[in-house]
C-alpha cells in the first residue's frame, strides 16, 4: 500500500517560496502593469521639445490649475535633461506656484539656479519675480537675489516700488544703516526717493532711537523738494 509521506514537525515549510512560486504562474503577475507602463510611456516623451508652446502651457497648468508645483518641476528638469532651455514664462510659473506654496526658500533657490545657469529674464518679469519674492519677508534671501542679477545683468535695475518694500523690510528688522545704503544704492541707479523712501528710512532710525539721524533725513527731505506726508510727522 501505498502511503504518503508527510512532513515531520521538525521541517520547515517555506511559505515565501510557494507563494512566490504561485504568483509566478498566475495571469495577473505583479510585474505586468509596470511592463505596461514602460511600453506606453507619458505623453511627455512623444512631445518634441521645440514645441515651446504645448511645453509652456503644460507647465502653467501644473502649476496654476492643479496647483502641482512638485510634478512641474519634475517635468522641467526632465526637459533639461533632454536639451530643454526654460524661458521667462516657465520660471514665472514654478516662482508663483512656489510662493502660493509659501515655498519662497525654494522659490529664491530657483531663481538663483536660472542665473547661474545663464538665463536672467527680462528686467520687467525680474521686477514682478522680485516683487512676488518680497511677499515672504526675508530680505536677505531677496537682496542676494538681486546682487546675482546685477552682476548677471549690470543694466538691470529694481523698481522703486521693489526698493522701498526692501527698505521698509531691512527697517523692520532694526537694521537702518544697511536700509540707508539700499537708499544711496536706489539713488545712484537713477532713482528719486519718494516719500514713502524717506518715511520708511526716517521710522527706520527712530525705531532704534536714532532721532539725531532721523532728523537728518527729515531735513534731507526738505531739500530735495520731497513733501512729507502725515504720516511722517507722527514718527
Amino acid at each position: 500500500m501505498y502511503l504518503p509521506t508527510f512532513p515531520s514537525p521538525k521541517t520547515r515549510i517555506n511559505h515565501k517560496i510557494i507563494t512566490r512560486s504561485l504568483a509566478f504562474c498566475s495571469d495577473s503577475s505583479p510585474f505586468q502593469p509596470q511592463q505596461q507602463q514602460q511600453q506606453q510611456g507619458p505623453k511627455e516623451q512623444e512631445e518634441s521639445i521645440t514645441n515651446r508652446s504645448y511645453w509652456t502651457k503644460r507647465i502653467h497648468g501644473l502649476c496654476i490649475v492643479d496647483r502641482n508645483v512638485d510634478e512641474a518641476l519634475r517635468l522641467l528638469d526632465h526637459l533639461r535633461l533632454r536639451g530643454y532651455r526654460p524661458d521667462s514664462l516657465n520660471l514665472s510659473s514654478i516662482i508663483h506656484a512656489l510662493c502660493d506654496s509659501n515655498r519662497f526658500s525654494e522659490a529664491h533657490h530657483r531663481f538663483v539656479l536660472s542665473i547661474a545657469s545663464g538665463y536672467a529674464p527680462d528686467e520687467r518679469t525680474c521686477n514682478v519675480l522680485i516683487a512676488r519674492l518680497l511677499d515672504s519677508r526675508s530680505p536677505d534671501s531677496t537682496l542676494h537675489v538681486v546682487h546675482r542679477l546685477m552682476l548677471a545683468k549690470p543694466e538691470f535695475v529694481p523698481s522703486l516700488v521693489n526698493y522701498n518694500r526692501m527698505i521698509d523690510q531691512l527697517c523692520s528688522f532694526s537694521r537702518p544703516i544697511e536700509a540707508h545704503r539700499l537708499f544711496f544704492d536706489m539713488k545712484s541707479r537713477g532713482h528719486c526717493p519718494n516719500t514713502v523712501s524717506y518715511t520708511t528710512l526716517i521710522n527706520g532710525y527712530c525705531k532704534i532711537g536714532e532721532v539725531g539721524i532721523a532728523q537728518k533725513v527729515l531735513d534731507e527731505m526738505s531739500e530735495c523738494g520731497v513733501r512729507p506726508n502725515s504720516l511722517t510727522y507722527s514718527i
